[in-house]
């Protein structure tokens, strides 16, 4: 814990920091939009479950073209597996499980102004995990139907994620829009529990978001 502490502090102190730096023509924003999010495991029936984050950020102008924007922004991550049991030739079920990862997510983008509309955006990123779920829908033999969902214990994954962050962003003020690639860092399930390390192994969150704002 001693380095999420760590991490969760930097990510803290740094915009307050840059703040002593510049204090003009700063701004606050508010964004929301499209996740697009998978767990990198081995298994290639995997694919990206859609989902939504919003929040707000605040810009802080540094120096010539760079500013530094720290974010708070609720995210839902997650999967999309798909599976098929067959014997002997039949197939006896298929069907697909969604994975639901809820986080409080707090980037802190330093922001290169490549001209004065468009925007390169890089830094880190921390997520806190709120709850996770499943919800599996399965049909057997072809013809019985099955849905269940269920909340899974927390205590099988880890509390914190954290990655970097890359993104490109088109500002015409006060409106704006963007595209992001999160990457995780930090395995989702723990290592030393059985359960999850057998269902999602050392997986990380891979997230495209897509938003759009306006600032004040």
């Amino acid at each position: 814990m001693r380095k999420y502490f760590k991490l969760l502090t930097l990510v803290v102190l740094l915009p307050l920091t840059c703040s002593i730096v510049s204090a003009q023509n700063e701004s606050f924003r508010i964004k929301g939009g499209l996740n697009l999010s998978t767990l990198n495991t081995d298994n290639s029936d995997n694919s990206y479950k859609a989902g939504y984050m919003a929040g707000f950020s605040y810009l802080i102008p540094l120096v010539s073209n760079f500013s530094v924007q720290p974010e708070v922004l609720f995210s839902t991550f997650g999967s999309k597996a798909e599976f098929k049991n067959t014997f002997a030739g039949l197939e006896l079920s298929n069907g697909q499980t969604d994975f639901r990862l809820d986080y409080i997510d707090i980037p802190v983008l330093l922001s290169y102004s490549v001209t004065d509309n468009l925007h390169f955006n890089l830094g880190p990123y921390a997520a806190i995990l709120l709850n996770a779920k499943s919800e599996t829908t399965a049909e057997i033999l072809n013809s019985i139907n099955i849905t269940s969902s269920d909340d899974l214990d927390e205590k099988y994954f880890n509390k914190v994620d954290y990655g970097v962050v890359a993104g490109l962003e088109l500002n015409f003020a006060p409106v704006f829009a963007g595209v992001d690639y999160k990457i995780g860092i930090n395995p989702v399930a723990k290592q030393d529990d059985d359960l999850a390390e057998t269902l999602l192994k050392d997986s990380k969150n891979r997230v495209i978001q897509v938003y759009v704002g306006i600032q004040f």
